[in-house]
């Protein structure tokens, strides 16, 4: 994970907002496009923006924090604090995230659906790097943990074709799966929500910081 922080300045921008859904749920799309440059290094890019709460105003400067060319964090001006806009705030809570662990752990753990909701969302994880758990949609166990549950999910299939009509022992071998999967979700949600918060420590660090100069 590469955190990159700086000053830019919002060269231009276009919004559009698009209405989808149907009479029973209505929801709105905002997607914000610009380009902007690193007043530092003078570096320009493009941005895409859904749905997200970082403004971007022609002629206005931002600082920005980007981990591995995901924004994780944004200041307007010296007197606003830096603000956090990736979605899922209440994860920073370890307690609140180990709850959320295990509620996925289980659910990944129901025979059948739970497996093959697991191998289908281990082997999009295991491929694009996207997260399953915590917040941040780069980050270098992503794909590690999605081995993790591509693997379990198809492993949870094995027993079922060996036990020769042992519900009881069918039924022993997953309450282990069920275990062994809590376990793993669990201990790595801890480890990346922690790792996530002390990487948006700095980041804010750092904004304030370049705001001072």
């Amino acid at each position: 994970m590469e955190l990159k922080t700086g000053i830019y300045e919002v060269l231009n921008a276009d919004e559009t907002n698009s209405v989808h859904g149907d009479f029973e749920s209505i929801e709105t799309t905002h997607v914000k496009k610009g380009w902007i440059k690193n007043l530092e290094t003078q570096a320009v890019s493009n941005v895409t923006l859904t749905n997200f709460s970082m403004p971007l105003i022609p002629g206005s400067k931002l600082g920005i924090a980007f981990l591995s060319d995901q924004i994780i964090a944004f200041k307007r001006s010296t007197d606003i604090p830096v603000e956090d806009p990736v979605s899922g705030r209440m994860l920073r809570n370890i307690p609140v995230a180990i709850a959320m662990a295990l509620l996925l752990a289980l659910a990944f753990s129901i025979p059948v659906l739970g497996y093959i909701s697991g191998a289908v969302w281990g082997a999009f994880s295991l491929i694009t790097g996207h997260n399953i758990l915590g917040r941040y949609k780069k980050f270098k166990g992503n794909r590690l943990y999605g081995l993790f549950l591509l693997s379990i999910s198809l492993i949870a299939w094995i027993p079922a074709q060996m036990v020769n009509g042992d519900l009881g022992g069918l039924f022993g071998i997953y309450i282990s799966l069920a275990i062994f999967m809590v376990a793993v979700t669990v201990s790595f949600q801890i480890y990346k929500v922690c790792a996530e918060n002390r990487v948006y420590e700095r980041a804010v660090a750092e904004l304030n910081n370049a705001w001072r100069k």
